[in-house]
């Protein structure tokens, strides 16, 4: 049996559905397991013993440049190889308008995604042929992508022992060990102050009273601070300057460095849920600005908490948003439909010759779709009233 997950982001959430590999591999020993996935984060998959084939696809800029010919270029292509693996059972566990198109289009009749209430963008319901809700105990993404793919199955996950693995070369780990040779002999903290959104960021005046703290407590830890873009390195450069003695700042790692590094050290304290998740399948302890909480329970207790730089609502089950006013949410409901429909008439029109799909027909075809669309939002409108 050869399977397909597509899972193309983010950092977080991938390291989050790893689990679902160990169990397609004890539910069916011997299937083959391909994955699609963002390019930038293909290291996390690379050498991964539980999979057969990566696909990385640009899905970020195809997010973007939606309209664009180069776009769908790359979806036929796409199309053409993902056809060639005859897949028996496609498992969409993105839930967005990309990850559908890649489903509808991997040539398997089998194709199962969430429901409706479960998806970033409702289109995406159209693109799979079996559809999941999510029951109200399965809040954490990791419960949700494990029931998703043990539907077929019909195995119960929670009685199985899963394991996260994340493959680190030989190299890697010796340079993980040098890098803590060259430590004290106190415990090793790693503070992950990167993060996605400049609105999920902490200040650099509380990453250095937290260090300082940390160093009052513990006299002979260390403090590493990793960074990834030209931005994050200035802020650890001043963030260690500012904790003083204690405090290093690495070298810039790959992920599969980092996922070494991070196997070793004692604590991880991440402003995000992308560097700390990271760690979780090492089974050591972690610490994020929210409950840090693993499939069996939370694993560690909530150490930073400041106020968020952006105004917050509370969020329903299923990571819905709170309500919004009528004439908002109407307004939100008439743009999405609007870029969903146009996107759908180019997926049916131009995506077997990789053109835009600017023909009469396809032109036709949006604006049913724009109406259909439209008429559905006003129905589900009054029945929320």
């Amino acid at each position: 049996m050869r399977v397909l997950i597509i899972k193309p982001s983010s950092l977080g959430d991938v390291i989050q559905a790893l689990p679902v590999l160990d169990y397609l591999h004890q539910a069916v020993p011997g299937i083959e397991v391909d994955w699609v996935i963002e390019e930038s984060l293909q290291g996390v998959l690379a050498g991964h013993p539980q999979v057969s084939q990566v696909h990385s696809v640009p899905a970020a800029r195809w997010r973007k440049q939606r309209f664009s010919a180069k776009t769908w270029r790359g979806v036929s292509a796409l199309r053409k190889t993902l056809c060639e693996r005859a897949y028996d059972l496609v498992f969409d566990l993105q839930g967005d308008l990309i990850s559908g198109v890649i489903s509808r289009y991997s040539g398997c009749a089998d194709r199962l995604g969430f429901e409706r209430d479960a998806v970033v963008e409702p289109l995406n319901t159209w693109c799979n042929t079996r559809l999941i809700p999510v029951r109200r105990q399965e809040y954490h993404n990791t419960d949700r992508c494990l029931r998703l793919v043990s539907i077929p199955f019909a195995k119960d996950f929670r009685s199985m022992e899963l394991a996260a693995h994340l493959a680190s070369s030989p190299g890697d780990e010796a340079n993980a060990e040098a890098l803590l040779a060259t430590l004290a002999d106190g415990l090793v903290f790693l503070f992950h102050h990167g993060t996605a959104q400049p609105t999920g960021a902490w200040s650099e005046k509380g990453w250095t009273e937290l260090g300082r703290e940390v160093l009052d407590r513990f006299h002979d830890a260390t403090i590493l601070l990793p960074w990834e873009s030209e931005t994050e390195r200035q802020a650890a450069f001043s963030i260690a300057a500012a904790i003083g003695p204690g405090c290093r700042v690495l070298d810039r790692l790959s992920l599969k460095g980092m996922a070494a590094l991070l196997k070793k050290v004692d604590l991880v304290v991440g402003g995000m849920p992308g560097g700390c998740r990271w760690q979780r399948p090492s089974a050591r302890r972690r610490c994020r600005s929210t409950a840090a909480r693993s499939p069996g329970g939370v694993r560690r207790a909530v150490t930073p908490t400041w106020p968020c730089s952006r105004p917050c609502t509370a969020r329903a089950a299923r990571g819905r948003t709170a309500t919004r006013t009528p004439s908002a949410a109407t307004a939100s409901r008439w743009r999405r439909f609007w870029q969903e429909s146009t996107v759908s008439c180019i997926l049916t029109k131009g995506v077997e010759s990789g053109r835009e799909g600017a023909s009469i027909a396809g032109l036709f075809a949006a604006v049913l779709l724009l109406l259909a669309a439209f008429c559905v939002s006003i129905c589900r409108g009054g029945e929320s009233r």
